[in-house]
């Protein structure tokens, strides 16, 4: 990572945290507008459903199962994997629209609570060993 920052000439712009309690991620999730993830490999990355779960409007790849997560254009905004421009885009139009950032923040929220609560994944495994014992 640090090699990819220097050899982009992004010392200035990009700062590492490194590690942080689950109190001060919580902090910093409350300070941004925006939650972004370019990854180019992933499945549900769990940080997307943090994000989600606090409101922020995710702009992600598509990579892996993030596509099961987030609906483009619903509850956030996905683009291909290495399409910069495309990238740029989601991210300007953000930086743009706020009530298009509490839109799909709100929509996101309700997308973590209904799809990937801790209840639910009991809910779903429960009826699934209920139909074995059946």
């Amino acid at each position: 990572m640090i090699f990819h920052i220097n050899n982009l000439k992004l010392n200035n712009k990009v700062e590492l945290l490194g590690k942080k309690t689950k109190y001060e991620i919580r902090d910093l999730y409350e300070q941004s507008d925006i939650f972004f993830l370019p990854s180019v490999c992933e499945g549900i990355a769990n940080v997307v459903l943090e994000a989600m779960s606090m409101e922020l409007p995710v702009v992600s790849s598509n990579a892996g199962g993030m596509q099961e997560a987030i609906s483009s254009g619903a509850n956030g905004l996905l683009f291909a994997n290495y399409d910069h421009l495309s990238m740029t885009a989601a991210l300007l139009q953000l930086c743009n629209d706020f009530e298009l950032r509490k839109t799909l923040g709100a929509a996101a929220r309700k997308t973590a609570v209904e799809q990937f609560s801790l209840k639910r994944y009991i809910d779903v495994f429960e009826a699934e060993y209920q139909k074995l014992i059946d």
